[in-house]
């Protein structure tokens, strides 16, 4: 039997078929069967985090994805005065982090429960496992990673054009 196929069959009876539903709520996994979901949910792990509990730390190593079940999380970076901006707000049903199924590196921020919230963690050694074992699934997820990673690219050059075009009629220069 193929090793995650046995994995499968071993943990199947530790995850609920509520989570299961929850892979409804996010965008990502859309594209999956119902078939592929019920694999997929077993290689997830479920995390909650508190009020302003801290996910991961800026430069520290990150190798997994978090997919925010319920909840909002703020992706931070520090200044030189030891304050924080917060430069992006990651939504219930979207992902964080997805940069580390690629590659092992470290995190170029920190991220923070903004309120009480509930993720999904994949592993990049369980999405290694599911590309060399389940591809069609693995590629159903990286192209929704893909489209997602350039949809925040996209929205994050919209504002720093709009940001441009503010500090020039301003007569600021940067």
């Amino acid at each position: 039997m193929r090793p995650i196929l046995q994995r499968l069959k071993e943990v199947f009876s530790a995850h609920s078929y509520e989570d299961e539903s929850l892979l409804d709520e996010i965008s990502l996994f859309s594209q999956l069967s119902r078939s592929e979901k019920k694999g997929f949910i077993l290689l997830l792990h479920r995390r909650n985090f508190g009020v302003n509990e801290v996910i991961y730390c800026e430069n520290s190593p990150v190798s997994a994805a978090y997919f925010i079940i319920q909840g909002s999380v703020g992706l931070f970076k520090a200044k030189g005065d030891g304050i924080q901006d917060r430069v992006h707000y990651v939504s219930q049903g979207k992902c964080f982090s997805s940069a580390a199924l690629f590659g092992g590196s470290s995190s170029f921020t920190s991220a923070q429960a903004l309120e009480a919230t509930s993720v999904f963690v994949l592993l990049r050694n369980d999405f290694l496992t599911l590309v060399g074992e389940q591809p069609g699934t693995a590629m159903k997820i990286l192209i929704a990673v893909g489209q997602e990673l350039h949809a925040d690219w996209a929205e994050s050059r919209t504002e720093f054009l709009a940001l441009t075009h503010r500090l020039t009629n301003a007569n600021i220069v940067v």
